[in-house]
């Protein structure tokens, strides 16, 4: 069984949350729609106006249409992140890191923090995902393990050993070092 001793700090979890936010289809629709609605509103009110041939209105609801689809996602994405921040605030408070022991192999997974502990069949992990940040293991029933690169001792041979994992369950492993919360 491989052991490994690791902290995960609040910007952990905001990094988690918001990798499992841009992957999660219910909100990347969320998101498009949002992004989407508004500018398509804007347009129809200014047509709206060249009923009264009017084409000032028209001119500048196109204008906060055309700025609101480029400028919306920044917003957005700086939303998410305080609103995440908001909950990990919340769930932690002052605590500003957690100790975890994990531990694995082909039969089980055993974690053990500040918090909790908990063993799950390795049969549950659904699947892998590795960042420039970290690598996570999603679990069947939702549920997600970090374990942060840089506290990581040697982020080669643990990638090794879960890619073996992964194999053995038959399960994906995802490398996704290019990946950024937008």
């Amino acid at each position: 069984m491989t052991t490994i001793n690791y902290t995960i700090d609040k910007n952990d979890q905001l990094i988690t949350q918001l990798f499992i936010a841009s992957k999660s289809e219910r909100i990347n629709n969320k998101r498009r729609k949002s992004r989407i609605t508004s500018p398509i509103l804007f347009i129809f009110l200014g047509l709206i106006s060249l009923i009264s041939n009017d084409y000032i209105p028209l001119l500048f609801l196109s204008i906060c249409a055309v700025t609101y689809y480029f400028i919306y996602p920044k917003w957005e994405s700086r939303y998410y992140i305080k609103h995440y921040k908001g909950i990990i605030q919340d769930k932690y408070g002052d605590k500003q890191s957690i100790q975890v022991k994990f531990e694995f192999d082909h039969d089980q997974l055993k974690v053990k923090d500040d918090l909790y502990e908990s063993i799950v069949p390795s049969s549950a992990v659904k699947e892998f995902y590795e960042i420039a940040y970290a690598i996570f293991i999603i679990l069947e029933d939702g549920q997600t393990l970090i374990l942060p690169k840089d506290k990581l001792q040697n982020v080669a041979e643990i990638r090794a050993q879960f890619t073996e994992l992964a194999d053995h369950l038959k399960v994906n492993y995802h490398l996704e070092e290019e990946w950024e919360w937008k």
